[in-house]
C-alpha cells in the first residue's frame, strides 16, 4: 500500500454516505459534490462519462473523482458497495483542469480489506472509522498511480491554489449566512480585489457564482443524506427559501429539481 505523499496532508477525506447498493438498469449520477468509490461484487456494471466507457469489474476498487458526470448501465442486478467521499482541497483542484477520467486502482489486498470493514459497518448509514480509512487508502493508491503529467498539473494547481484556501473554506463554512464578499475578505484579510482576481485565475468564475455553485453543492448532499423538508435544505443552505434555492439547482443540474434529484438517489439505494 502507497502511503499519501506529505504534498497532500492538508486534505481532509470524509465520507458522507456509506452502502450495499444494488443498480436499477440505468441509473445518472448529477449533481455530486463528492468523489465515489465502488467495490463490484458481480459483473454487468458499465460506467458511460465524457470521454468513454469503462466495464467496471469484479473485486477492484474503482474511483470516480468530483467533476464528473456519470451514466451507469447494469445488466442483471449486480450488488456494489458504494462510498460517497468528500475530499475538499484535491476536487478543488481538480476543478482547475476539468474532470478527470474515473481510474480502476491496481489490485490491492489491504484496500480490499478495508473495503470489507467499511461494508460491514455501513448498513445504509456513515461507516464509522473504516469509511474513512478506505477512503483515504483509494485516494492515495489513485493519487500514486496518476500518469506524471496529470500528476504535474495537480501538484501546480494545488500550488497555485494555496492563496485560496481560506477563502474557500471560509465561504464553506458559511454558507447558512447571508456571505457578501467584503465579509469574506475581511475574516480572510484580504480585499475583495483579490478575491475575484484569484477565483478568475483558478476557479475560472466569480466569487457570487463560486458561492452560489457551492451551496447548491451542499443542498445536493442534505438532499441525498437527509429527510430535512427541501424548505429547511433551503435555509440551512443560504437560500431565502425553497423556490429561490429550485431557481439555481436546476442550471446546475442542467434542469433536474431538488425534489426530483433525492427521489432518484433515494429510490436506488
Amino acid at each position: 500500500m502507497t502511503i499519501l505523499g506529505s504534498h497532500l496532508k492538508p486534505l481532509t477525506v470524509r465520507v458522507i454516505h456509506g452502502a450495499r447498493t444494488i443498480f436499477p438498469h440505468q441509473w445518472s449520477v448529477i449533481c455530486e459534490p463528492a468523489w465515489w468509490i465502488w467495490l463490484a461484487e458481480a459483473p454487468g456494471i458499465l460506467l458511460e462519462h465524457e470521454r468513454g466507457r469503462l466495464e467496471v469489474p469484479v473485486g477492484q476498487v474503482v474511483l470516480l473523482p468530483a467533476g464528473g458526470t456519470y451514466r451507469v448501465q447494469a445488466v442483471g442486478r449486480p450488488p456494489l458497495l458504494w462510498l460517497k467521499v468528500d475530499v475538499p482541497l484535491l476536487s478543488d483542484v481538480i476543478a482547475t483542469l476539468g474532470p478527470l477520467l474515473p481510474q480502476v486502482l491496481p489490485q490491492d489486498d489491504l484496500l480490499v480489506q478495508l473495503a470489507g470493514r467499511a461494508d460491514a459497518g455501513s448498513q445504509g448509514a456513515t461507516p464509522p472509522g473504516w469509511g474513512e480509512a478506505f477512503a483515504w487508502a483509494a485516494v492515495a493508491a489513485w493519487w500514486s498511480h496518476l500518469p506524471p503529467t496529470v500528476m504535474q498539473e495537480l501538484q501546480l494547481a494545488q500550488d497555485g491554489l494555496a492563496p485560496l484556501q481560506p477563502i474557500l473554506r471560509t465561504i464553506d463554512e458559511h454558507l447558512a449566512d447571508p456571505l457578501p464578499i467584503p465579509a469574506v475578505a475581511a475574516v480572510c484579510g484580504c480585499s475583495v480585489a483579490t478575491i475575484g482576481r484569484l477565483m478568475r485565475r483558478y476557479l475560472h468564475t466569480t466569487p457570487t457564482a463560486w458561492i452560489r455553485h457551492r451551496r447548491c453543492m451542499r443542498a445536493g448532499e442534505l438532499l441525498s443524506t437527509t429527510t430535512l423538508p427541501i424548505d429547511e435544505i433551503a435555509r440551512r443552505c443560504g437560500f431565502a427559501n425553497r423556490y429561490l434555492l429550485t431557481r439555481h439547482f436546476v442550471v446546475v443540474t442542467g434542469g433536474v429539481s431538488p425534489a426530483r434529484y433525492r427521489k432518484q438517489v433515494l429510490a436506488y439505494r
